[in-house]
């Protein structure tokens, strides 16, 4: 019976994605829209990237940390690639790049480890040294998805198009918005738009609504960025819940402890020859 409920309820949300599927969701504020501001919009992203560590992530060569990461509810069950609703594993990532390395800690996939170099996926099979190229949509999702989102402070300063975009208010406390997007403002079936929620206060990024055209243009999620940790010059966050319109309440939430930068060494990340990862590049 649970089993019948169960493909029943798939078989709704696919017909939902299907009936929804042609609409695009649109970030941009009544004042993107009328009153672009790019000046005032880059100087905030700026005050962003300053609060994260600024130029000391750009001396960095690599780092690492361990993340624990945990799906609820239906939709939140059904983006989850891993065989239980609980993912631990250690990552490791060139800054500013696509090339990461995860080795699952814990569970079932205990010593596996996913790899995405320059884009191309891979895997390390437990108790093996030798790197397998796979093609595997969930490592080439998953990988540069935890990466962009840590990193966003930095990429989002590369965004061809940017504007102030108004005051939200959040828990009773105002911030500054920024838009963020490339080529142009206006929605795009292949290019993702950003908000994001900047503290007046302590200039960090605490909240980012994103779109994620490549899965369905009509979904938005925001990830909030909470418990900062200060280490050395970098400000850590340290909880990243993620919320969506497809689903009322979290759809998973991720922790993220022990960061250590330039460590492991970036050859030890570079196990693919040949495929050498460029900044900010998606080729």
């Amino acid at each position: 019976m649970k089993k019948f409920i169960f493909t029943l309820l798939a078989i709704l949300f696919m017909g939902f994605l299907f009936i929804y599927g042609c609409a695009i969701t649109d970030l941009r504020t009544e004042l993107v829209k009328t009153q672009p501001d790019e000046a005032r919009g880059r100087a905030l992203l700026d005050s962003a990237w300053k609060a994260y560590g600024g130029t000391a992530w750009d001396s960095l060569e690599s780092y690492s940390y361990l993340l624990h990461d945990h799906f609820y509810g239906f939709v939140g069950k059904q983006g989850n690639p891993y065989p239980g609703d609980t993912a631990w594993m250690q990552c490791a990532f060139l800054p500013y790049t696509f090339t990461g390395k995860v080795t699952f800690t814990e569970g079932k996939w205990k010593g596996l480890s996913w790899g995405l170099q320059a884009w191309q996926p891979y895997v390390i099979e437990a108790g093996t040294q030798e790197p397998v190229l796979k093609k595997d949509k969930d490592i080439s999702f998953w990988l540069p998805t935890y990466q962009y989102f840590f990193e966003l402070p930095l990429r989002l300063r590369s965004a061809t198009v940017v504007s102030y975009a108004g005051i939200g208010e959040m828990d009773g406390k105002k911030y500054e918005l920024v838009f963020a997007s490339w080529n142009r403002a206006a929605p795009q079936r292949d290019i993702d738009q950003y908000v994001v929620w900047i503290n007046p206060d302590s200039k960090l990024i605490e909240r980012v609504d994103y779109t994620i055209r490549d899965v369905y243009p009509f979904l938005k999620g925001t990830l909030k960025y909470k418990d900062f940790e200060p280490i050395g010059p970098f400000r850590i966050p340290t909880y990243m819940p993620v919320s969506s319109n497809l689903q009322k309440g979290l759809l998973h939430e991720i922790f993220i402890t022990r960061f250590v930068p330039n460590r492991p060494p970036r050859e030890e990340v570079l196990v693919l020859p040949g495929h050498e990862p460029k900044r900010d590049s998606k080729d």
